[in-house]
This record gives structure tokens, sequence and C-alpha cells, in this order.
């Protein structure tokens, strides 16, 4: 029972720990495209062709998305931009809670982890008792019929030597 328990408490954690990462990378491809945006208004993106505005020093949408995306991995879109102080400050506490509440999920993943393996230890303990108990039950059975038929056997042997 403690075992199923677990088991379905660690699923649940699973669950919610993929939940928040999908979240998390939504969040991240929102502010990608949210930086792709302002290079777009920044530096002027025309068309896809990678030859004809690379020639006149403009990017295509694909370049200024994979720029976007290693200034967000860097965590240098701000340097980029001059971003309000405001939302900086914002996006800076948005991206240390989510760090934070990743590091707690994780901690709390590694304890349901640990407290299924004492579980399933118990389990194993649980089951050797229940084994003994049954052997016990039987051996007591066994006893009892050895002491009727010993008391048989009194009789029997009492007759006999009187």
């Amino acid at each position: 029972m403690r075992h199923n328990i677990a088991m379905f408490m660690e699923c649940q954690l699973m669950q919610n720990v993929r939940t928040m990462w999908m979240e998390q990378k939504a969040q991240e491809e929102r502010l990608v495209d949210a930086t792709a945006r302002r290079l777009k208004a920044r530096f002027g993106v025309v068309g896809n062709s990678v030859n004809e505005n690379f020639n006149r020093g403009e990017m295509t949408v694909e370049h200024s998305l994979e720029i976007a995306r290693r200034l967000v991995a860097t965590g240098n879109e701000d340097r980029s931009f001059s971003l309000a102080r405001d939302e900086l400050e914002r996006v800076t506490r948005t991206r240390d809670a989510v760090l934070e509440l990743e590091q707690e999920m994780q901690d709390l993943l590694q304890l349901f982890s640990d407290l299924q393996l004492l579980l399933q230890g118990q389990h194993e303990q649980l089951i050797l008792i229940q084994q003994n108990v049954e052997k016990s039950c039987q051996n007591l059975v066994a006893s009892a019929e050895h002491l009727q038929a010993a008391k048989q056997h009194k009789k029997k042997s009492c007759c006999v030597l009187q």
C-alpha cells in the first residue's frame, strides 16, 4: 500500500516537473520571439534569402531568431537593447524564481526517490514477517495435532501398563 502511494506521489511529482519545464520552455520561446522582434525593429530584418540580404547588411528572419536564441541562452539579450530597469528586474526575478523552483523540484524528486527506496526495503521486510507468521501458524497447527496424537498414545500406553 505504501509502495503504491509512493509511486503515485512520484508520478504526480514527475508530471508537475514536466509541466513546469514545459512552461519554462514556453516562457523561453516567448522571450526569444520578443528578442527577435526587437532585433527586427532595430536592425531591419527582410525576407528569407541569405545571399541578397547579407550583401546589403540586412538580417533574415532565421538569422534574427538564431541570434535571439543565442542572446537568451547566454543571458545577454538585455545588453543588446536598452530594457527598462523595471522589466529587467522582473525578468531577472522570474528567472531566479524559476531556477529556484526547478532546484526545489529536483530536491523533491530526490526525496521521493529516497522514500521509495525506504518503502521498498520495508515492503520486503513486511513480506518476510508475513511469511514467518504464516509458517508459525502452520507450525502451531501441526504442534496441536502432535499434542493430540501424544495424548492418544499416552492413554493407550496407560491402558497397556495397567
